[in-house]
């Protein structure tokens, strides 16, 4: 997924979650784009798996 299409997604996303989930989310896709510049997956891994994570607290 291009930068510009993570960016649009999170903002889109920040309106749907409250404002402390939604800070998580930005610092974690922040994570990933610095994990995936830097080529090192297992980060890039775990910073989606923590996406998930916030998206199922919040949903619960």
């Amino acid at each position: 997924m291009s930068r510009i299409a993570r960016v649009a997604l999170c903002g889109c996303l920040m309106f749907a979650l409250s404002a402390q989930a939604g800070s998580r989310l930005a610092e974690t896709l922040e994570q990933a784009d610095a994990a995936f510049a830097q080529g090192d997956w297992p980060s890039y891994r775990d910073a989606y798996a923590q996406l998930a994570r916030i998206f199922h607290q919040k949903n619960e």
